[in-house]
């Protein structure tokens, strides 16, 4: 797709990641792609208003060709085999037994997200729940369990859409274990708590604004990379996020030069619960949970569906060899920095305060994976 599409979807995906990180003040882990993925699938079947909503939050004002090219293009990148960062995307669409689901919209799902079709008695909610979750924890191997609760599917489920994405990289330099100590970490003026420091001195990329500095970390492959964006403020997360937009992120990416950087970072395990659909609503998706007015004529040629439910769970891990992470998401149908002239001598880098964190492939500029931690 062409060029500056990619970059206006890039920032919108980094918009998306920011609204959820801003409802949560909180450590969190989100999985921007797995989100988007799940509703890319539910937009594919939409129309009217309920489409324009979905379009407007996932992408902006970009063409349903474009954005579906978006999505395989970023899909067919994870795919790529490397020996040592394993990246796994599936989607799956469970569908009532004798629900008639169009072919068009069938077809769009297999063709440009990869996904396959599986049909369900959801009239056994524990047994068709048992079903959905054991392909989510197979596809992230193990890590995320349970996406589904069987009080969210009853005798008038007709489609459950799942995403799930999973990610096992080792650092492109491994932390040595022997180095690792403990510090306090400052989570707010009036508590502290101790964590296990990693440290290490090598060429990084690094970028500093007026706010915050950011360091990059790449995986073994180089593909993948982690940022981590550390305020200026000790206390400032919160503030700093909440003043943020996805073009700042990706500009602070853009912005880092190798330098010589000692390198102090915690290491972390993040697991997150959420329940979309308020922050959903939050980012201008309405008429989709609206029984009344949602519309999803594409998906099975009347407007009978609607979304009762949004999910998604995210797990990570991050220590001296890489990183760990999974996701999962179930929709159930019913700042600038200035290019500072910065000396040679070593930049120190220590993340003792709240950070947020983006997992980025490189090729794709898409972020897989963003979070906080306080």
């Amino acid at each position: 797709m062409a060029e500056s599409r990619s970059h206006s979807m890039d920032v919108t995906q980094a918009d998306f990641a920011l609204h959820f990180l801003k409802r949560h003040p909180e450590s969190v882990i989100v999985s921007p792609l797995s989100i988007s993925t799940a509703l890319a699938m539910v937009y594919a079947g939409s129309d009217g208003t309920t489409k324009d909503e979905i379009r407007q939050a996932l992408a902006g004002d970009i063409a349903d060709k474009e954005i579906h090219e978006y999505f395989m293009y970023v899909l067919k990148q994870a795919g790529k085999p490397s020996s040592d960062v394993i990246l796994e995307i599936a989607n799956k669409v469970y569908v009532q037994e004798g629900f008639k689901i169009l072919k068009e919209y069938e077809s769009l799902i297999e063709k440009e997200y990869d996904g396959n079709f599986q049909l369900t008695d959801f009239s056994d909610s524990f047994k068709s729940s048992k079903i959905v979750n054991s392909w989510v924890s197979q596809a992230t191997h193990g890590k995320i369990q349970d996406l589904i609760n069987p009080s969210m599917i009853d005798s008038m489920t007709r489609m459950v859409l799942v995403n799930a994405a999973y990610l096992k990289g080792s650092w492109k330099t491994k932390f040595d274990e022997n180095r690792t100590i403990s510090e306090q970490f400052y989570q707010s003026p009036d508590h502290e708590k101790e964590v296990r420091m990693m440290n290490i001195r090598g060429k990084y990329g690094y970028s500093k604004s007026e706010t915050a500095e950011v360091l990059r970390l790449p995986y073994s492959d180089e593909t993948f990379v982690m940022y981590i964006v550390l305020p200026q403020e000790r206390y400032g997360l919160q503030s700093f996020v909440k003043a943020t937009n996805g073009n700042d992120i990706l500009a602070l990416f853009d912005c880092c030069q190798t330098r010589t950087v000692q390198v102090k970072i915690p290491k972390f395990k993040i697991e997150t619960s959420l329940e979309l659909t308020d922050a959903l609503k939050e980012a201008g998706i309405k008429n989709a949970f609206d029984a009344s007015s949602a519309d999803f004529s594409k998906m099975t040629g009347d407007r009978s569906l609607y979304v009762s439910d949004v999910v998604h769970k995210a797990f990570v891990e991050v220590d001296e060899t890489g990183t760990e992470a999974a996701a999962a998401t179930g929709a159930v149908m019913r700042l600038r920095c200035a290019a500072p002239s910065m000396p040679e001598e070593v930049v120190i880098f220590h993340a003792n305060h709240g950070f947020l964190y983006f997992i980025v492939n490189t090729t794709s500029k898409g972020i897989l994976f963003a979070g906080s931690f306080i």
